[in-house]
């Protein structure tokens, strides 16, 4: 495992743990998709659960719809560039 793969490994672990104290808060599952989808790049596995939680967060948080299909977009061209 390489620097920047642990890098984001510790901070999806710190995001997942600040959702659990702020669910109601958007900017957590915001930061928390962004490093699953950077994260992405090194492991597919972690496409996978950012698509899965980038799905269930639209269904939370409605109104950040929009900016959640960006996200969404993001990372079906990260998997693209990376996986086929």
């Amino acid at each position: 495992m390489n620097i920047l793969a642990k890098n984001w490994d510790v901070a999806i672990s710190n995001y997942k743990k600040a959702i659990k104290f702020l669910p109601e808060k958007f900017h957590g599952h915001q930061k928390l998709i962004f490093a699953l989808s950077e994260k992405c790049k090194e492991e597919y596995e972690n496409c996978i659960e950012a698509r899965n939680y980038i799905e269930s967060t639209t269904s939370i948080f409605l109104e950040r719809k929009n900016e959640l299909e960006k996200y969404s977009t993001k990372l079906k061209k990260i998997e693209k560039e990376n996986y086929k």
